[in-house]
């Protein structure tokens, strides 16, 4: 088992680097094919030419978003959203993970049992305390840091304490069922943009064959769906804000595009009864068709952008790295910190 988590992180390790050579290549090329560019549209220089003052360069932020999108979503976070999902669930015992469970043999079983009873007693202090209808109280995950906290607090209890004593027990499995429940994520992404990447893929794939834009796109597809899974305690609150659901902004888009484009048309000349207008009717599909692709490829182009901002919104404080271990946090939040984690702010 301990050859097979190295084996796992290496893989992970070596997806990163794939994908980092692929993105420097492409956008190597793409800087390459800018300068050359650039340089036979320049004019030669002459000496009215040159007393002009030079233009400042515009900024294309729609060349920019799509850099950041398939750069810092691709490259960087999407290992961290597959790692997240991968490893946000509890740390249960079983037989094929017994090699994790590494219990501190110069602890007494009363020691290991205060200690797990200390860190359960700072996960409920860091919990958001919610009041309903009837006046009755419980604590709650309501933000990433607390699921996070709460999460990194069961491993600790689970892998280096083994507590014994019954009524602690009955508090873990509560933490952990509580957990369990608020943590589960959805996906609350547009299947239209979802749709157009495909479609975009698709297109570009016929007309120019597989490239190295095509497979980092690819990945793209799968960052912005992954990282539009949204926990329960995050979806809880967006419920509360936006007053319940909706096929949302896109889906708002996509469906006026359709309307408008197979909306009937009729004439009346003189006194004749009315009659469909066909020309009318050809036009307003036409020009709502070439609206409705215009849309798609740029959605297309955005997705990894738009999965950059899901990430920031449903990732961005309950994240998970390797190298964050249950001893590095039990370190910070007890060993080296006298308040012991009661700095975490509560929502």
């Amino acid at each position: 088992m301990f050859m097979k988590t190295i084996l796992k992180k290496a893989l992970l390790y070596l997806f990163i680097l794939v994908m980092f050579t692929n993105c420097c290549v492409l956008f190597a090329g793409n800087s390459n094919q800018a300068a050359n560019q650039q340089e036979k549209a320049e004019p030669i220089a002459t000496e009215s030419t040159s007393a002009k003052p030079e233009k400042k360069r515009k900024v294309d932020f729609l060349q920019l978003a799509v850099n950041i999108g398939y750069v810092v979503g691709v490259l960087i976070l999407l290992p961290i959203v597959l790692y997240t999902n991968k490893e946000e669930k509890l740390f249960t015992p079983t037989e094929k993970n017994k090699d994790q469970i590494i219990v501190n043999e110069t602890l007494s079983i009363e020691e290991r049992n205060r200690q797990a009873n200390q860190v359960l007693n700072q996960i409920e202090s860091i919990l958001t305390t919610s009041t309903d209808e009837n006046g009755d109280t419980w604590k709650t995950i309501t933000n990433g840091k607390q699921a996070k906290f709460v999460k990194q607090g069961l491993d600790y209890i689970n892998k280096r304490l083994v507590p014994s004593d019954v009524n602690i027990l009955a508090r873990i499995e509560t933490y952990s069922n509580h957990y369990n429940e608020r943590s589960r994520r959805f996906f609350t992404g547009s299947k239209w943009i979802i749709i157009c990447a495909i479609a975009l893929g698709v297109i570009m794939t016929l007309g120019v064959g597989l490239t190295r834009f095509i497979f980092i796109h690819a990945f793209g597809i799968i960052f912005y769906y992954v990282s539009s899974k949204t926990a329960n305690y995050t979806l809880e609150k967006r419920m509360k804000l936006f007053k319940g659901g909706g096929a949302g902004f896109v889906g708002i888009i996509i469906t006026a595009l359709f309307l408008g484009s197979t909306a009937k048309h009729y004439v009346k000349v003189g006194d004749d009864p009315w009659k469909r207008d066909w020309e009318s009717e050809a036009h307003s599909g036409i020009f709502g068709l070439v609206i409705f692709a215009l849309v798609a490829i740029v959605l297309g182009f955005l997705t990894a952008f738009l999965g950059v901002i899901n990430f920031l919104t449903n990732y961005s404080t309950s994240y998970l790295l390797p190298f964050q271990t249950v001893d590095k946090w039990y370190e910070k939040h007890f060993l080296n910190n006298p308040t012991m984690g009661t700095s975490l702010i509560k929502a």
